[in-house]
């Protein structure tokens, strides 16, 4: 259950340091509500998805779903830092 969050620390650090530097402290504050809210109705409509998900396959099933489908932002990540790295 916890393989979905494994990297969940090292994201938040990353995204903390990447609005501190490129935003200003008005735009930090609007911003950081912003994604907060969108954050949350995004994770809400997915539980509830998930959870249909858990109540036909099965709850295993449903966290690899979940897993599985956060594989593609990992990746992204990766790759805009090791493009970023190179700068």
């Amino acid at each position: 259950m916890s393989s979905t969050s494994i990297f969940h620390g090292a994201t938040e650090v990353a995204n903390s340091k990447l609005m501190q530097k490129e935003f200003t402290n008005a735009q930090r504050a609007t911003l950081g509500s912003v994604n907060s809210f969108l954050g949350s109705l995004a994770f809400g409509i997915f539980a509830i998805f998930l959870g249909i998900l858990a109540d036909k396959f099965g709850p295993a099933r449903a966290l690899l779903f979940a897993f599985i489908i956060s594989l593609p932002t990992l990746l992204i990540n990766w790759v805009l830092f090791k493009e970023n790295k190179n700068e």
